[in-house]
């Protein structure tokens, strides 16, 4: 099991969870319950734990609860991205800096590794 669910897929039962997560059967009640309370999981009775259909208004629906009931929730998101706008530009050419350098490390690192193998070639025999 590669640790992904797909919407509408069922879960393996809490005693396999159990065992893959090396964690008892009651984390994994509790880790189930606060998944379902937030709507990312559904259980049907007598018939397993399955991922939500709609995964994604699990995460969406309490950020628009948020920003629908704090106004100082949205003026925050939108200097939150006013800062990314402002400040993205300036930090690519610092990413574009690192690579730059790393590159220039590996070039050195082979130069020295070639230096050290003429010299071991070159060194006279006793």
């Amino acid at each position: 099991m590669e640790g992904t669910f797909s919407p509408g897929q069922q879960l393996p039962p809490e005693r396999e969870l159990a065992l893959q997560f090396d964690v008892s059967r009651p984390s994994i009640r509790e880790a189930i319950q606060r998944l379902e309370a937030r709507r990312l999981l559904t259980r049907r009775q007598g018939g397993g734990t399955f991922v939500s259909e709609s995964l994604w208004q699990g995460f969406s629906d309490p950020l628009l609860d948020l920003l629908s009931t704090h106004q100082e929730a949205q003026l925050d998101l939108l200097e939150s991205r006013h800062a990314l706008e402002v400040f993205l530009p300036i930090l690519q050419p610092c990413v574009a800096l690192k690579k730059i350098f790393q590159e220039f490390v590996n070039v050195r690192n082979e130069f020295l590794k070639l230096k050290k193998r003429r010299t071991l070639r070159t060194k006279p025999q006793p």
